[in-house]
């Protein structure tokens, strides 16, 4: 996954395009940590496309925290939340296809895939 090589086709591309414009209407405060010296993180990073598909699966993580919780996650708990689910997604993702495989299942449940 290091190079930047696509992984999904056109129409997968397209789709994940507009289900990440979708989370950012409510979550774009939600954004994939390339900062980090996570090798595994920097391997997402140097890619457009897979660092689509790491922000659509932090911004659902948050989703889902705030919506069984019914509270919006701020200050310390959020940053807890959010490393929690960074250090679980750059353990989880180590190549393009398991980033796809993780794009088809947002695409079959996402709130955001219409």
């Amino acid at each position: 996954m290091s190079n930047a090589t696509s992984c999904l086709n056109s129409n997968e591309l397209s789709r994940l395009k507009s289900i990440h414009k979708e989370s950012g209407e409510f979550y774009s405060r939600v954004k994939f940590d390339c900062k980090s010296t996570n090798k595994n993180a920097q391997k997402i990073c140097a890619s457009q496309e897979h660092k689509l598909i790491a922000e659509i699966l932090l911004r659902t993580d948050i989703y889902n925290y705030e919506n069984a919780t019914h509270t919006q996650l701020t200050g310390s708990t959020y940053k807890a939340e959010y490393n929690s689910s960074f250090k679980w997604l750059t353990k989880q993702f180590d190549n393009c296809s398991q980033l796809k495989s993780s794009l088809i299942d947002i695409l079959s449940i996402s709130i955001w895939a219409n």
